[in-house]
């Protein structure tokens, strides 16, 4: 079964009766288009989720984010560079670069990195070989939603709180049916699955600070699979230094590197 990953989290909330925007459509609207005026993005992600080899185990990591949106890019939608954190959030475990063009993925343990050039073998373009949820994809999955409103259930909640912040809440709800994440979505028959992806939105900004999804068979409802983000220290619109999203040579230096292929 394909999980329809999407960003979550499940922080304590706390209603706010009567502060409640009852229009989902809109609400999803209005992120939608407060997205379009994200040009930079740095924040950090906090991220909980199950093993799918073993629901029973839970897996944490933080993350911090650079993007730059390339809006012709049919990948993540941005140049990004992501750091995965130690569990002490004092080093760094892995790092992902992507500058539209060629991609990196570090393994800072090992000294080894792999190497994706997609000018070199387009074919990586036209298949799904790595991903990372940017406000991007999320724009163009809801977006998704919207065209495709007779398969989904959109339902507003009460708003909440989520850290002090006031926040929209709506659900979206997907059943006998699944979707691939990012530019790749699009629905396929699946009896039985069932994906509920709730987005917390700021009520100032309209863009989401959490996103929880939950992905279960209707013949084992107890048999979850969850991927929990929620997003801090946003910041819209800064300056990102092109070195950031450095993929030459110079950036794997004293790595050993790996090109990989497409698959055939």
């Amino acid at each position: 079964m394909k999980t329809f990953y999407l960003f979550c989290s499940c922080i304590f909330c706390l209603p706010l009766f009567g502060q409640t925007n009852t229009d989902p459509v809109t609400t999803i609207e209005q992120t939608i288009s407060a997205i379009n005026d994200i040009h930079t993005i740095v924040y950090r992600q906090q991220m909980t989720r199950s093993n799918p080899r073993n629901t029973s185990e839970i897996i944490e990591d933080t993350r911090e984010m650079y993007l730059s949106r390339l809006p012709q890019d049919s990948i993540v939608g941005a140049k990004g560079h992501w750091y995965f954190l130690t569990s002490d959030e004092t080093g760094l475990r892995y790092e992902d670069i992507y500058d539209g063009s060629r991609l990196i993925r570090k393994n800072n343990s090992t000294k080894a990195a792999r190497i994706y050039d997609l000018d070199r073998y387009p074919e990586f373009r036209q298949q799904p070989f790595w991903s990372h949820q940017t406000p991007y994809t999320l724009q163009y999955m809801l977006q998704f939603v919207l065209d495709n409103r007779s398969a989904y259930t959109l339902t507003q909640l009460s708003d909440t709180l989520i850290n002090n912040i006031a926040c929209h809440q709506v659900h979206i709800r997907l059943e006998d049916r699944e979707s691939m994440p990012g530019f790749m979505s699009e629905l396929q028959d699946a009896p039985g699955n069932v994906s509920i992806l709730t987005l917390f939105i700021d009520n100032n900004t309209n863009y989401p600070i959490q996103v929880n999804m939950d992905n279960f068979s209707k013949d084992q409802p107890q048999q979850r699979f969850f991927t929990h983000q929620q997003y801090f220290n946003l910041q819209f619109n800064v300056s990102i230094k092109d070195e950031v999203f450095d993929t030459s040579d110079q950036s794997t230096a004293g790595y050993q590197l790996q090109e990989m292929k497409p698959r055939q």
